[in-house]
């Protein structure tokens, strides 16, 4: 789909991701901070990126070059997370995920962007 066929609607999570076990490491603050103001490392567009749940390269999203999907697909990370609304996606799965592995990106990520824990977290 293009930004213009996407209609929107609502989307099911997934909550039984088995390839979220695989995201690591997490990324520090310091490393969240730089990602939520660095362009995509491929094309330099900074409105809609995600960062690899793998190796946290900061690429761009399906509606601009789509270079997260191609990073997918020459090195088979799957789950990566966006740094505009901090969902997390799998494209072996195809779908957003929710799942407990996937805290070790959002809880810096939150940190970075808002200042703060997320609610219901103690630590990072």
């Amino acid at each position: 789909l293009t930004a213009e066929e996407d209609q929107g609607g609502y989307v099911m999570p997934i909550f039984d991701c088995p390839h979220a076990a695989r995201i690591g490491p997490s990324p520090s603050v310091d490393r969240s901070l730089a990602a939520l103001s660095a362009g995509c490392e491929e094309c330099g567009d900074n409105s809609e990126n995600w960062m690899c749940g793998t190796c946290q390269k900061v690429l761009c999203g399906r509606y601009v070059g789509q270079h997260m999907q191609t990073h997918h697909g020459e090195k088979q990370h799957d789950v990566c997370i966006s740094l505009r609304d901090l969902n997390a996606w799998c494209y072996a799965c195809d779908g957003y995920i929710v799942a407990d592995d996937v805290n070790i990106l959002y809880i810096p990520l939150h940190v970075a962007k808002f200042g703060y824990l997320p609610p219901g977290c103690e630590s990072l």
